[in-house]
C-alpha cells in the first residue's frame, strides 16, 4: 500500500501541493495500490475553490501503481494507462448528498490478481437516483397542459417513481 504524507485532509480545503509531481516511496509489492484523496485538474469536473492536492493524469501515471483509488469527487470516472486498461478510479458516492449529483450513484468492483488484467465494475447501490429536467410550459392555456407537459418531460428523461426530480 502507498502512503501520501501524513496529516488528516480537511473537507474542501483548498491545497495547492502537487503530491504526485514526484515519486512516491512504496514498499515492494505484486500488488502496490494507493489510496489518494485529490482532485485532477486535467478532467472534466475541477472545481478551483475546492481544489485539494491536483494533479495530472501523466502525474498519477508515472507513480506506476497497480490500482489506485481516488477520492473528492462524487461522480465515478475510471482513469486509463495510456493502453486504455484501467489504472485507478474516482469510485463517487454511494448515495447523493444533492440536486447537483445526478445519475446512478453506488461503488466500484474491482477484480484484480497477480498477471490478471483488472476488472471494475460499477454497482449501483442506492435505487433512486437524482435527475434534473426541464419542461417548457410554453403555450400551456391551463394546469393539465402543464401537468401533460411535465408527465412527457418526465417520462422523456427515464425518471421513475422512486427518483428525487429537479424540475425547471
Amino acid at each position: 500500500y502507498g502512503l501520501v504524507g501524513s496529516e488528516m485532509c480537511i473537507r474542501d480545503r483548498p491545497s495547492e501541493q502537487r503530491r504526485l509531481a514526484a515519486p512516491i516511496d512504496r514498499p515492494a509489492s505484486r500488488l502496490p495500490l494507493l489510496l489518494f484523496h485529490g482532485s485532477r485538474d486535467d478532467g472534466k469536473w475541477l472545481q478551483a475553490h475546492k481544489s485539494t492536492y491536483p494533479f495530472g493524469l501523466d502525474e498519477l501515471r508515472g507513480q506506476r501503481f497497480h490500482w489506485t483509488a481516488l477520492g473528492h469527487y462524487h461522480g465515478h470516472q475510471i482513469l486509463p494507462w495510456e493502453d486504455g486498461q484501467p489504472m485507478g478510479a474516482y469510485s463517487g458516492c454511494l448515495l447523493a448528498g444533492g440536486l447537483d449529483e445526478t445519475g446512478a450513484k453506488g461503488a466500484l468492483i474491482v477484480q484484480m490478481g497477480d498477471g490478471q488484467p483488472l476488472k471494475v465494475e460499477f454497482a449501483a447501490l442506492d435505487e433512486r437516483q437524482v435527475r434534473a429536467v426541464k419542461c417548457d410550459l410554453s403555450g400551456a392555456g391551463h394546469s393539465e397542459e402543464a401537468r401533460q407537459k411535465v408527465r412527457a418531460a418526465l417520462e422523456a428523461a427515464g425518471c421513475r417513481r422512486q427518483d428525487l426530480v429537479h424540475l425547471k
